[in-house]
């Protein structure tokens, strides 16, 4: 809001409040919720289209809601391919807005820097999920 109230010479000159801003703001993300995973989804889709060694798979639940993902892109493939023979599954990054956790399948090589063979998205840390993303990997 400041930002608003220098560039056009005073606070008088804005035009609006900065709650209205806010609430804004809330009804963009209001009119946007729920697409997020439809757009994920997508555009491993068109990704997909362009490179066929990338893998993608996701699964809803009975309400189709996005429940999890699983990605590896060809570098990452191709990563493991020559790496591969020690892999550390890690859940341990903050979940984000959602929910979700964040999960990677990684290495560290000789040079101590960390490659990701693949990573993806689950709702929840049930048994079900800790079988469905190492069967993809």
């Amino acid at each position: 809001m400041r930002l608003f109230e220098i560039e056009s010479g005073g606070p008088e000159n804005v035009g609006c409040t900065e709650r209205y801003i806010r609430n804004y703001e809330k009804t963009l993300r209001d009119e946007y919720k729920g697409i997020d995973a439809d757009t994920l989804i997508d555009f491993f889709l068109t990704e997909k289209d362009k490179s066929s060694t990338l893998f993608f798979d996701y699964e809803t639940d009975s309400d189709n809601r996005f429940i999890q993902c699983f990605w590896a892109d060809p570098i990452s493939s191709r990563a493991y391919t020559a790496l591969g023979d020690v892999v550390v599954f890690d859940t341990t990054y903050n979940t984000n807005k959602y929910g979700m956790i964040f999960v990677t399948f990684v290495r560290v090589n000789h040079h101590h820097q960390a490659i990701v063979f693949g990573c993806g998205f689950l709702s929840n840390e049930k048994a079900d999920s800790f079988v469905w993303f190492p069967n993809k990997f």
